[in-house]
């Protein structure tokens, strides 16, 4: 919406600087192929479903005179029938049930969108006059002045992803390694046109910020078809259910991101190293409070050292208590904003 609404009114700007007496539009509305991912399709169809939603409340002209189509989803989906169908109407239904193209503009008033439409306008046409400076937009692909700035902006979303401070939900937060996938359409690659003439510009990148943690979720899938289990790590929860439930859950939906299914005892009363053993895990995390921490959690580390375990994580920030932690065996921290593709690809690699 604020992207649709930014685009307007740098038309506007540019019929201004030009002196256009008129202006005819034709919008093109797609999704970005970079927040598209193989997991979880019901997600997946309710980002693409988005699309749509957003070309009809980001543009504030008349709905006879919108002309837009809703792109973003595998190519798979885009030639099946009903997927299709599922875009289309969405717009049909917001258009002529809800009306929200009989009003100027449906997101005015809201002071979050507006300032970032303000916010994309400032940074889109500094960007603009940049690149009309070198000379256009070729001439800066030549340079490889767009190539900087995508890079720069896919590195801080690749971060970002990685650190799960952007979300993508059944992916890199809330997974469900059990699901199902669906069958989909077999759709062969389309044909490149040929054309001999030479490139001189370094090629843009075509990337999917779900891939790292796909790939992680795929050698899961490899791992039980070959040996009838997926990896596992073993929650050693320390203290009652109102202790550990929070940090338990955490590390499950933590792990699990990477297809590393969490097992444990749930606070059963057998002893933590024989709950260890019989789960087949060869990771282990603890769960627990501040409080359980700081009377269990040296002795819990070393007793899962001790019954084999090859790695053992601690949920939280490891703050004052980390040297005495980390002599008991405790060797990763896991916490909000720790880096999560990492720590699971290095878990994958102890592993091995």
């Amino acid at each position: 919406m604020e992207m649709i609404g930014m685009q307007m009114r740098l038309q506007a700007l540019g019929i201004a600087d030009t002196n256009c007496d008129g202006w005819i539009s034709l919008e093109e509305a797609k999704g970005k192929r970079c927040i598209l991912s193989n997991l979880p399709p019901g997600v997946v169809g309710e980002r693409v479903q988005i699309v749509p939603e957003a070309v009809v409340e980001g543009d504030p002209r008349d709905g006879d005179d919108l002309r837009s189509r809703a792109h973003g989803a595998p190519q798979h989906l885009r030639r099946h029938p009903f997927a299709r169908r599922v875009a289309r109407n969405t717009q049909l239904v917001l258009l002529e049930e809800s009306n929200l193209a009989r009003v100027g503009d449906p997101a005015a008033g809201s002071g979050a969108l507006e300032a970032m439409t303000h916010a994309l306008c400032t940074a889109a046409w500094a960007a603009f006059r940049e690149i009309e400076q070198q000379g256009g937009a070729w001439a800066a692909l030549e340079t490889g002045l767009i190539q900087r700035h995508a890079a720069a902006v896919r590195a801080e979303r690749e971060r970002a992803v990685a650190r799960r401070t952007d979300i993508l939900t059944g992916t890199n937060e809330y997974p469900n390694i059990d699901e199902v996938l669906p069958a989909v359409l077999d759709v062969a690659p389309a044909a490149l046109p040929n054309d001999d003439a030479p490139v001189t510009a370094a090629a843009l990148p075509r990337i999917r910020l779900a891939e790292p943690f796909e790939q992680l979720r795929d050698t899961s899938d490899k791992i039980l078809a070959q040996t009838g289990a997926r990896p596992k790590v073993f929650l050693a929860t320390l203290g009652k259910p109102a202790d550990f439930n929070a940090r338990a859950n955490f590390a499950k939906n933590f792990f699990e991101a990477g297809g590393i299914e969490a097992v444990g005892d749930c606070g059963a009363p057998s002893p933590l190293a024989a709950a260890f053993k019989a789960s087949g895990a060869a990771l282990a995390c603890l769960c627990g409070s501040d409080k359980t921490y700081d009377s269990e959690a040296e002795a819990a580390a070393a007793a899962l050292k001790a019954a084999g375990a090859r790695r053992v994580y601690l949920t939280g920030r490891p703050g004052a208590k980390e040297e005495p932690w980390r002599t008991a065996g405790v060797q990763t921290f896991v916490y909000e904003g720790c880096d999560v593709l990492a720590t699971l690809q290095a878990a994958y690699d102890i592993l091995r």
